[in-house]
Order: structure tokens, then sequence, then C-alpha cells
């Protein structure tokens, strides 16, 4: 586009020709700035990493769920609960961190229940619950 523009230019029509670059300059400047907005909205939607309880090396330790690797033991509990904000203040970096709910990993249960909510994986609308593993099954070396 900017060699026809030029051409136009080399026929003595600069008004029309400055129009259209203002025009290209315009346009691209605009689908530049819709992608950065764009790539910062996807960029949100991801799950922070928070602390969660793992055993490693005969010991329980505070990992951060972005540190988690394969073969880690993770303890998740419901009746753990995030310490209430004091005195209607916003909530602490500490508090902002905790999400017991959302494990990004994939787990086996070995002891207990769950509601998997995996409509990011397979599309389906309803959670689906999962069971433990069978007594038969937790030989395997995890």
């Amino acid at each position: 586009q900017v060699f026809v523009a030029l051409l136009w230019m080399a026929d003595d029509f600069i008004q029309y020709t400055l129009m259209q670059i203002v025009f290209i300059l315009v346009f691209e400047s605009t689908s530049v700035m819709q992608r950065l907005r764009t790539f910062k909205m996807l960029n949100a939607m991801g799950t922070k990493p928070y602390g969660i309880q793992v055993f490693r090396s005969k010991a329980w330790v505070e990992v951060s769920t972005a540190d988690l690797l394969p073969g880690d033991m993770l303890e998740l509990t419901a009746t753990r609960a995030p310490p209430p904000p004091k005195d209607g203040a916003a909530p602490t970096a500490e508090e902002d961190k905790f999400a017991p709910d959302i494990v990004p990993c994939d787990c086996v249960i070995i002891r207990g229940e769950a509601v998997a909510n995996e409509a990011s994986l397979t599309g389906e609308s309803a959670p689906q619950m999962k069971d433990a593993l069978s007594v038969e099954d937790r030989a395997l070396e995890l």
C-alpha cells in the first residue's frame, strides 16, 4: 500500500497520498493496540500461584503451586479458611494467594473425595465427583 501511495504522489496527488498513509498508520496502530489488550486480558485469566502443603523430604512443607513437581503429595482440606480481613481493610497479599479449591495440576486422590470442574479440559458444564483410589490400586508406586 505504501508503494501505491508513492505512485500516487508521483502523479501529483499529494493530499490523497498523505491521507492514505495516515489511514494506514491509524489502522495498523489500532490493530496492534487491540492485540496487546487481548494478550493482557488472556494473561490475567490464568490461575495465580498460591501456597499449598506438599510432602517432600519426609515432611510437610508449604510450596507455591508454581513449584509443584511430578510425584508431589498434596494436602487439600475443606476446613482451612483464609484469615478474615482486618476491619474492612483490603485483602493483604497473603489473603490474595489463598485458593484451596483450585489445583493447577493433575492429581491422584489417595484418600477422600473431591468435586472437579473439568470444563476447561473436557467442555462438560457439570462438575464431576472424584473418589480415592481403591485399596488394590494403592499398591502402585506413586
